[in-house]
């Protein structure tokens, strides 16, 4: 999945979401009440790599969405999806058989290929945690607590402008990414504020990845031969999110007998 499709689902949610919220949001005392409520994020987190990842890559970014029902007593669960995006490669000497002595990659009509590398991805966790609704105007505001068990997967993504690269063409490339994944899990500790007159709902905080994962290509190119080494990846930074309440619709007229 691209960033420009990621960009349009993300769009999509926005609008959907906030439609349904502010159609049926009056209906409920936010100030008072402790409520029973879904919501959907959107969410943008900003990375640094530890363990065997920082190795690989520098810093990255994720964008992503995510569902969230907290109860009435602000019991929390829920999953979310994220891209994993960077331009920090620090094992671009995968390519070295490919290049001359002065570093350049030949392409088809005897020249210098434009050839570049990115990091790629995608997380994707199931969620638990609570609200403790402390610092907040009202007892759906807080500090939050999110445990999550899920799915890290990451390569290099080869990039050949004009695509006149031979030794790079098609599958070839999977040969070079060291394309990695297995199972991960998450925390995340920060505040959530729901706003007593609806207009303003976010969060912000620490998040926390760490996945055990293995390379998953038959060949590496470079090394010549499977990679079968274990790898721990850790990821570590801030995380932001705009929240959209999902409120039910209340009954707009009452019968009495």
């Amino acid at each position: 999945m691209n960033i420009k499709k990621i960009q349009i689902l993300i769009i999509c949610l926005i609008m959907s979401a906030l439609c349904s919220s502010e159609s049926n949001a009056q209906n409920y005392n936010i100030k008072d009440s402790i409520l029973k409520v879904s919501s959907i994020q959107v969410q943008y987190s900003y990375h640094l790599p530890g363990a065997d990842m920082k190795v690989r890559f520098g810093n990255s970014s994720m964008v992503g969405v995510g569902f969230l029902q907290k109860t009435s007593k602000n019991y929390l669960w829920g999953a979310e999806i994220n891209y994993l995006y960077g331009g920090d490669v620090k094992e671009k000497y995968v390519l070295d058989s490919l290049r001359t002595i002065r570093g350049q990659i030949i392409n088809r009509e005897g020249g210098y290929g434009d050839v570049r590398m990115f990091e790629r991805g995608f997380s994707t966790h199931v969620k638990a945690g609570k609200l403790f609704p402390v610092f907040g105007s009202n007892k759906n505001s807080g500090i939050i607590v999110l445990l999550g068990v899920g799915f890290l997967q990451h390569k290099m993504q080869i990039e050949v402008i004009e695509e006149n690269v031979k030794a790079l063409d098609g599958d070839r490339r999977k040969g070079y990414d060291r394309l990695s994944n297995g199972i991960s899990f998450s925390q995340f500790v920060g505040y959530w504020y729901m706003s007593n007159n609806r207009r303003l709902n976010a969060f912000v905080g620490l998040d926390f990845q760490q996945a055990f994962t293995e390379n998953r290509r038959d060949w590496d190119y470079h090394a010549q031969r499977k990679l079968e080494e274990k790898r721990v990846d850790m990821l570590s930074g801030l995380k932001v999110g705009i929240v959209l309440p999902l409120y039910k619709r209340m009954p707009k007229d009452y019968y009495f007998r």
